[in-house]
């Protein structure tokens, strides 16, 4: 059975973000599975697999609002109820006055446009047709 570079990211990266507590034990036992199994060279195909896998959970761990005020706690804790159970997720707040009003919620790779600009470019172009 051959092994891919991918599938040996994806069991490090799964196993230490399940049990964070035991992350150095099970990467010891990572490494010595890989000594012993000759696969050091596939460890820089590792390493770039796992900050995709970084990234990617980084993206649905975000949030980034955008308003054209600066937005309050109570502002905030609106928009996360709105879109539901939203827990442990880091919130960046962006201010941007060209919006007019409303806001854009960037979370989970998807981009909800809720502003004033946004409705106005989406007019145009349904004018434009």
């Amino acid at each position: 059975m051959r092994v891919h570079p991918q599938q040996l990211a994806q069991v490090l990266y799964t196993s230490v973000s399940r049990e964070p507590k035991h992350a150095t034990a099970f990467f010891k036992k990572f490494m010595l599975f890989i000594e012993q199994h000759g696969l050091q060279s596939f460890l820089p195909e590792i390493k770039r697999h796992l900050a995709l896998l970084k990234e990617a959970d980084d993206r649905k761990n975000r949030m980034v609002i955008t308003t054209p005020y600066a937005l309050s706690a109570v502002g905030v804790n609106k928009i996360l109820k709105a879109f539901g159970s939203v827990q442990g997720v880091f919130v960046e707040k962006k201010v941007n006055p060209d919006l007019i009003a409303g806001l854009i919620v960037q979370h989970d790779g998807m981009v909800y446009d809720m502003s004033t600009q946004g409705q106005l470019k989406r007019l145009e172009r349904l004018l434009a047709q």
